[in-house]
């Protein structure tokens, strides 16, 4: 019955993506910040693979897609290392797309840039907080002067101290230090996807209203727009090539608490960016 079911959703996930040409270099997917590495898991709250349905929806035509499983305890440095480590093992002398999100976007930049990895052809990014997040303010904020809400994460066993990645992602951070320290690389195409979302359009899970709120607190965001936890104008590096209504967790397939499904438009946007790497020669 089990084996029906994902049969069932197989069949589904490929009839809506339709991907016929397979890439000519592998993908790899980088995750963001998640207590569970390959899985989304935030705090005790396990969702299931982090890239949810992406791997088999990818690989239909027949392109490698592999996952790098990285810590989340750690800086952004260190994630780097584990990610240039998993491409010099898994891929040696081959060169890879990566398909980065959120947190998972700085690692491969740093990764590229700062460590020189050998491996990276084109990096894309999704939801990824290039110019720093509001929300990594608010939660170092948090952390520093142990405020109700840093107690309460606690009790739900999320520990904002443990998340040494936080203060890399403050807005000044990301601005005057890690970008002019991680410049692009001349030999790697850079390319990314912008997304917001709202509650008022039925676009943003229930899940994160919270951190809406915190996000939208801090008065800069233009036009008041972000995916939940990233402002929208923070997202864009290299080459935009889509702006989508998604919120952070439907930018991995991830639709829990929406009241509305959002799949169709989730695995359009990966469809987006596989067809611009085949379009690119990549």
């Amino acid at each position: 019955m089990i084996f029906l079911i994902q049969l069932f959703f197989s069949i589904l996930v490929f009839a809506q993506g339709e991907l016929t040409t397979p890439l000519k270099h592998p993908i790899v997917l980088v995750h963001g910040a998640t207590y569970g590495g390959a899985s989304l898991k935030i705090g005790f709250l396990n969702f299931g693979d982090y890239f949810e349905k992406i791997p088999a929806f990818l690989s239909q035509a027949g392109t490698t897609v592999k996952i790098a499983d990285l810590p989340t305890d750690v800086g952004i440095g260190e994630r780097a290392a584990v990610l240039q480590s998993f491409l010099k093992s898994e891929f040696k002398n081959t060169k890879v797309n990566i398909i980065a999100h959120s947190l998972g976007g700085l690692d491969a930049r740093y990764a590229a840039t700062v460590l020189r990895s050998p491996n990276i052809l084109s990096i894309t990014t999704i939801g990824t907080p290039h110019r720093g997040t509001p929300l990594a303010d608010w939660g170092v904020n948090q952390m520093k002067n142990e405020g109700l809400w840093y107690y309460f994460f606690l009790l739900l066993g999320y520990d904002l101290k443990g998340r040494r990645f936080l203060p890399e992602l403050a807005t000044e951070y990301m601005q005057k230090t890690f970008n002019p320290k991680v410049p692009n690389r001349a030999d790697i195409q850079y390319f990314s996807v912008r997304t917001k979302a709202s509650f008022k359009k039925k676009s943003m899970s229930r899940l994160l209203w919270f951190t809406s709120r915190w996000v939208e607190s801090d008065g800069s965001i233009k036009n008041g727009e972000h995916d939940g936890l990233v402002p929208f104008e923070s997202q864009g590096w290299g080459k935009i090539l889509l702006n989508m209504e998604l919120d952070h967790l439907a930018q991995m397939n991830h639709h829990e608490w929406r009241g509305k499904n959002f799949e169709k438009e989730s695995l359009a946007m990966y469809k987006g960016i596989y067809t611009n790497l085949l379009d690119s020669g990549l």
